[in-house]
């Protein structure tokens, strides 16, 4: 008896586990997309103050900066760029 309260308690931790992490993985995959975004985004950013000082294009990092970066990647610094060209 007892072993059969074993089995069906180890199949309840099991089911449950299944559950939590179907139930984790969105969100999860959302905060790493997000993460990845902003890591690529601020690269960017650096890659463009480093070789736009060639070609005269330079974009201040201020709060605003890094969090259009961070925010919206590589569309957000080819906005910021655009802005910087024509004004």
């Amino acid at each position: 008896m007892e072993y059969v309260s074993s089995l069906v308690m180890l199949a309840a931790v099991v089911v449950g586990v299944i559950a939590l992490i179907r139930i984790l993985a969105a969100p999860i995959k959302k905060l790493f997309k997000f993460v990845l975004n902003a890591v690529v985004g601020l690269v960017l950013l650096w890659l463009v103050n480093f070789f736009g000082d060639f070609v005269g294009i330079r974009i201040e990092i201020t709060w605003v900066t890094l969090l259009i970066s961070a925010l919206f990647g590589a569309p957000g610094i080819v906005l910021m760029v655009v802005y910087q060209i024509l004004f």
